[in-house]
């Protein structure tokens, strides 16, 4: 596997650094470690599973629209009867028990990030004391998926961090078509990225926005890659 040449034609066929996503990456992923960011990410994450993000995005305005609020202050003061009411008038009724599960889970991470005195307390106890959103990688994954909060699995805690800024694979659909594909591991992978000097999280970005655009259906991976990359 030339891994130096699989990202430089993806790089290349995703618009090379004037690419949308690598500019976040690049320009505006968020710099510091904070309870805020945390809160964005795991929204988000609990909603996409499964969906697109184009998707995501509308129904998450949508949900603006009827209450929902990106402060996680705000949405841990909701009151009980306040956030029945939210949830009914955002969805059709019966409101199913997983749209109420993520609903509520996304209402409990708000209450306990709102019990930290400060940021400092937060980071110290969540993320071992780091600051920097570029510090955190697959370490963190695993603190946060020992955690057990609701909905945030393993495929979430890796799509957590790496919204958050941190140098981690997020091991979505295509990152598991790609080593399923070459036939190695998470670990070998990164392995092999430090050796190349390539960024773990900009090479998840790279692949990710390559296949959205090329790719489109995770069936189509291996006689793609086949055909592409021989």
């Amino acid at each position: 596997m030339k891994i130096k040449t699989i990202y430089k034609t993806c790089l290349k066929e995703i618009g090379g650094l004037s690419n949308d996503d690598i500019q976040w990456y690049m320009n505006d992923r968020p710099k510091k470690i904070s309870r805020s960011s945390f809160f964005e990410a795991a929204v988000f994450a609990i909603w996409v599973s499964g969906l697109k993000r184009k998707s995501v995005e509308s129904f998450l305005k949508r949900a603006e629209v009827h209450g929902f609020s990106w402060d996680y202050r705000k949405m841990a003061n909701i009151t009980t009867k306040n956030w029945s009411i939210f949830k009914q008038n955002l969805h059709e009724q019966p409101v199913s028990n997983i749209v109420n599960g993520k609903w509520d889970s996304i209402r409990q991470i708000s209450k306990k990030l709102l019990q930290f005195k400060n940021e400092t307390d937060f980071r110290n106890e969540w993320f071992s004391q780091k600051t920097l959103s570029s510090r955190l990688n697959n370490n963190d994954i695993d603190n946060l998926k020992k955690m057990k909060l609701g909905y945030i699995g393993p495929a979430n805690s890796h799509f957590i961090i790496r919204n958050m800024g941190g140098e981690a694979l997020k091991c979505d659909r295509w990152i598991e078509a790609f080593l399923n594909y070459f036939q190695i591991s998470q670990q070998q992978l990164i392995k092999r990225l430090d050796k190349t000097s390539i960024a773990v999280g900009l090479f998840d970005l790279v692949v990710w926005a390559y296949c959205e655009k090329h790719v489109k259906k995770v069936k189509n991976f291996n006689s793609h890659f086949k055909k592409v990359f021989l």
